[in-house]
Order: C-alpha cells, then sequence, then structure tokens
C-alpha cells in the first residue's frame, strides 16, 4: 500500500481521516503522516487499514454504510 493509494482508496469510500483512524485504532494525524508518506505504511498496519476500507460499502445515494 503506498501512501497515494491509501489516501486515493479513502477518498473513494468517502472516509475521513478521523473515520478510518477511529476504526483502526489510530490518531487521525496518523493517517495524514500515512498518506503523505511521513510515515512508513507496515504490513500488519496495511492489512488493518485494508480491513476497515473494505467494510465499508455505498448506499444508494453515494454516501458510506456500514456493510
Amino acid at each position: 500500500m503506498t501512501p497515494t493509494s491509501l489516501l486515493l482508496e479513502r477518498r473513494e469510500r468517502r472516509l475521513t481521516q478521523q473515520e478510518l483512524g477511529r476504526r483502526i485504532g489510530i490518531s487521525p494525524r496518523l493517517i495524514s503522516f500515512y498518506e503523505r508518506g511521513n510515515r512508513r505504511i507496515g504490513p500488519e498496519r496495511a492489512i488493518q487499514i485494508m480491513r476497515a476500507m473494505q467494510s465499508v460499502g455505498t448506499h444508494p445515494d453515494g454516501g458510506p454504510r456500514a456493510a
């Protein structure tokens, strides 16, 4: 998972940094560091992030919902 892929995937799923951080138990600031490439995304953290984002579906109106 690259910083750019994290940012694009999070935006595509309409998650805020705050919401994604809450889902995996880290601060929104750390999500920001990952997205800017200031911190390396380790393999275990990448798995946590992917699982958290996979649990988000989309309503017909385009808004996020828990799957």
